[in-house]
This record gives structure tokens, C-alpha cells and sequence, in this order.
């Protein structure tokens, strides 16, 4: 075991028996997920009362990351995304307190209402009975109208603050990076005001959120701040192999590299400006470079670059390439509910439980039973009315996106039989075009990356956090397509600063593609 690789390990023991405020910095590939499901088990063994445990991610696939990784989840424990914590433990149980919203009005959730202050939000949801959002203007000055909201009740209810700090003992807090200023000020108001213990940990390198608020300076906070935050760094990288890990660390200034390891592969390829996507990766398949029998990532900027590379791809080699394709859900207001019922209704394998666990922290048998007959119904001859009944049953206001409700949405998604790739990643090959942005926590074997996408092309430097999240995708070898001036000057830029003592050129094997 290398020496770094012994200290995050004596770290991890230690952290396991501790017992206050925690924040960890930690690398990709470090095993961060992983650590936070283990120290969350160790947790709810010794908690000895009535009070749970709760494990809050950003994103639903996070959640279900978290819960691959713990197996079984105790009792005591409660795993969610920040949206459905907010809405069951503070929001909906205590909106009409804080409000006084008129007793004749459907609450209900709906991102189509777009305001720019807190104000006109909270006169939607008294007057109209409307849970709407920020603008993207105001939400990318790190503002979250729901999360405002949380804070306010919290501030102004005392039932609802002393509910939550006599059922949560602790928070476990995943890819912090990724707050945004208001789940920032939420989040340090349940740890100073209500004594909620907070388990933090994130990557400051990887804030690929910033388009809609987040931003990595408020974990920076907290780790250059003085505060009762335990404060430890896990520097490891468990993915990659050593030449990968010493490149990535070299860009940044947490760690001295003195050598460069030489297990693994960086191979460089210089482009004229306009070359073929797909004439490049055929040529890097007939040299060998790319072996298509392995899993190979191609980040490529945009989904409409990624749909013409593959469709051209397909004419060179037939049924080898594939791409991870947008969410058709992504948008909509109730996204979680339709997605969570597209995935019950083209995968065998995907249950009411998983339907539940999705949109609620707890629900009975009974519950659970009334859902199963009817995703029974709806598997066997999908219909609009049976969608918006499943909706009415799981308290899910169906809302109308664009031109169409969201139950029409759903419906035409489910009468196409092809639209099972969308949901089944298991039938997706292993030569994958996809964003950066949809890279984040996977890994392959080949990581091809197209550089022209990672350059902010206003201000001509890199994007750090997309960088450094592509190049931390691969286990065995980069493959680096450059048809951009400014790449190698970046590079060499975070190589001098951070470091001082290599250059691009010692870590890569240089090539022209003509």
C-alpha cells in the first residue's frame, strides 16, 4: 500500500470513532461515497434512542449510490435528496403555520412561475397557493427560493425546529461543493442553532454546478475558517492508475508531486481546428490506441455534437457506439415522479419500493400495497387518467409543461418501446459519448476527452472543475484531443503555479493527427 493510500486509511479508522462536526476534502476516487455509507452505518449502530440519521445528496442518482452502497438501510436512517427532505420534514408540515395559507387552495409545486425576489414567491404560495422557483438570473447568484423557505419556518416556527432536532441526530452531507449560498445558510443554521451534527464532504475541484448557483467557496469556507468543523483531507485515488493520479494532483496545489509515476497512459493528440470528430477516433481505433472491447468514455461539449458523432460513427463501425441520452424529464416540475414511474414501467427490476424510496423518506405497507396495484395496471396498457390517478394517490400535482401536462408527457414516453434505453443503462454499449456533466462519478477504462469543450471560449482559459472531473474519470489511460491554442498554456500555467517543477510534455505521449 502506497503511503498515501496508508495515511487516508488512518485517517477513515479515526473519523469512524469520532463523534462531532466532520468536513473532509476529498479527491476523486478517493473512496468518499464510500466512506461517508461506512461512517453512516458506524453511526447508526451507536445511536441509542429515538432520534435518526440522515444521508443528503443533490441528486437522485447520488441517492441511489448511497443506498447501493449501505445494502441494507437501518432503520434509523433516512436517505434523500435535499428537495425531498426539505419539502417532508420542513415544508409540508409546516407551510401553513409560517403562512397562512387559505385553507381552499391546493398547494402545489410548480416551476413554470419564475420570480426574482423572495417577496413575490411567498405571495404565490399564500395567495395562489404556488411553490414556485427563482429565476436563472437570481438562482445563479447562489439563491434557492425553497431552501429560503426552509430557513424562514425553521427561524419563525418553533414546533418545526424543535421537531427537527429531536428526530435528527445527525446530517451526512454529500458533494458539498455543489451548495449553493442558501442550502449553505440552511445547512450551517441546523448545525449552530439546532445542534444537528453535520458530516461534510465534497471535492472543491469538481463544482461543475455553477450555471445554477453552486459554487465550491462555500466548503473552501469551511475549510480555510476557523470553526468546530474536525477538518481532514483524503488525498487517494483508488480509480486510477499512479500517472493519472500524479497528473491530477500536479494541477492542483494540495500535494507536492517530486516524481511522475509511469503506470498508465496520457496520450496527447495535436488537431487542425476543424477535424472530424469521428475520422480522429477512427484512426485512434486502426492504431490501436482505443480498444473497443473495453468501456471508453468520448466527452464531447453537447448533446446535439454528441447525436451527429454517433449517427457518424455508426456508418464507420455498425453497433458499437452509443450515448447517454438527455432525460426527457429533466425540465418538468415533477421530473422525479415521472421518471421514477418511466423506470418502473421498462424495467422488471425496478420495484414499488424503489417507485416509494424515490419520493418518500417513509410510508407503510398499506401504502405500498394501495401504489402496487396500481403499477400493476399501468405496466400492463399505460393510459393519461391512470398516470394522473398514480399522481392524486403519491399527492403529486400533475402540472402542464410547454404546451402538454406532464401525464401526456409520460404517456407518449411510455408507448414507445424505444424509449427503454432511456432508462436502462444496462443495455447502453461500452463506447459512451456524453457530457462531462453526465461523466461526474462514472469510470472507464479509456477516457477520451475533447478539449475545445473545457475552454471557456469567452475568457479563453480552462474550466478547471470540468477538467479536472474528465481526467478523473479514467482508470488506465487519457486520450487528449487538442484542436485549441489555449490547452497547453492552461496547463502549463496550473503545472508552474501549483507545482513548479514538470510541464505537460513530461506526462504525455505527443502525437500529430493530420
Amino acid at each position: 500500500m502506497s503511503d498515501i493510500a496508508t495515511r487516508d486509511e488512518t485517517i477513515k479508522k479515526e473519523l469512524l470513532e469520532y463523534q462531532g462536526n466532520i468536513l473532509i476534502l476529498a479527491n476523486a476516487g478517493s473512496g468518499k461515497t464510500t466512506f461517508l455509507a461506512e461512517k453512516l452505518k458506524s453511526d447508526s449502530k451507536k445511536l441509542d434512542n429515538y432520534q435518526k440519521l440522515a444521508a443528503i445528496t443533490f441528486t437522485r442518482n447520488a441517492t441511489e449510490e448511497i443506498k447501493q452502497k449501505l445494502v441494507e438501510i437501518p432503520e434509523n436512517v433516512v436517505v434523500s435528496t435535499i428537495d425531498s427532505f426539505l419539502d417532508n420534514e420542513i415544508i409540508l408540515p409546516f407551510l401553513d403555520q409560517r403562512y397562512k395559507v387559505a385553507t381552499s387552495l391546493q398547494f402545489s409545486f410548480q416551476q413554470e412561475y419564475k420570480f426574482n425576489n423572495f417577496d413575490i414567491g411567498l405571495s404565490q404560495i399564500m395567495q395562489n397557493g404556488i411553490f414556485a422557483t427563482y429565476d436563472n438570473p437570481t438562482a445563479r447568484q447562489g439563491k434557492n427560493f425553497k431552501c429560503e423557505v426552509a430557513l424562514d419556518i425553521l427561524k419563525n416556527i418553533v414546533s418545526a425546529s424543535e421537531y427537527l432536532k429531536y428526530k435528527f441526530n445527525s446530517l451526512y452531507i454529500d458533494e458539498f461543493q455543489d451548495c449553493d449560498q442558501s442550502m449553505n445558510d440552511l445547512f450551517m443554521y441546523l448545525k449552530d442553532e439546532l445542534g444537528i451534527r453535520l458530516f461534510i464532504v465534497g471535492d472543491d475541484k469538481q463544482s461543475i454546478y455553477q450555471w445554477r448557483g453552486a459554487s465550491p467557496r462555500y466548503i473552501k469556507n469551511l475549510w480555510e475558517n476557523e470553526n468546530d468543523l474536525k477538518k481532514e483531507r483524503f488525498i487517494g485515488n483508488f480509480r486510477s492508475l499512479p500517472k493519472i493520479v500524479d497528473f491530477s494532483l500536479a494541477l492542483t496545489p494540495e500535494v507536492k508531486i517530486d516524481s511522475i509515476n509511469e503506470t498508465g497512459s496520457i496520450l496527447y493528440i495535436e488537431t487542425k481546428q476543424f477535424a472530424l470528430k469521428e475520422d480522429v477516433i477512427r484512426s485512434l481505433v486502426d492504431n490501436g490506441d482505443i480498444n473497443l472491447d473495453e468501456k471508453n468514455y468520448f466527452l464531447i461539449g453537447n448533446n446535439q455534437h454528441i447525436e451527429e458523432t454517433v449517427t457518424q460513427l455508426g456508418g464507420i463501425f455498425p453497433n458499437e457506439f452509443d450515448y447517454v441520452r438527455k432525460n426527457p424529464f429533466i425540465e418538468c416540475t415533477n421530473g422525479r415522479f415521472l421518471q421514477s414511474l418511466a423506470q418502473y414501467y421498462f424495467l422488471e427490476s425496478f420495484s414499488e419500493y424503489d417507485v416509494l424510496n424515490n419520493l418518500f423518506p417513509d410510508y407503510n405497507d398499506d401504502f405500498r400495497k394501495g401504489l402496487l396495484k396500481k403499477l400493476k395496471i399501468l405496466r400492463q396498457n399505460p393510459e393519461r387518467l391512470l398516470i394522473e390517478d398514480i399522481a392524486s394517490y403519491l399527492g403529486v400535482p400533475i402540472t402542464q409543461f410547454g404546451d402538454k401536462l406532464e401525464s401526456q408527457i409520460l404517456l407518449e414516453v411510455l408507448i414507445d418501446v424505444e424509449n427503454r434505453i432511456l432508462f436502462d443503462t444496462s443495455s447502453l454499449k461500452n463506447n459512451l459519448l456524453m457530457t462531462t456533466h453526465n461523466s461526474k462519478g462514472l469510470a472507464a477504462d479509456t477516457v477520451i476527452i475533447f478539449v475545445e469543450y473545457l475552454i471557456d471560449r469567452y475568457k479563453n482559459t480552462l474550466k478547471f472543475e470540468d477538467h479536472y472531473v474528465a481526467i478523473t474519470r479514467a482508470k488506465s489511460k487519457i486520450i487528449i484531443i487538442d484542436n485549441h491554442p489555449a490547452y497547453i498554456n492552461e496547463i502549463n500555467r496550473l503545472l508552474s503555479s501549483n507545482n513548479g517543477k514538470f510541464s505537460l510534455e513530461d506526462f504525455i505521449e505527443r502525437r500529430i493527427y493530420e
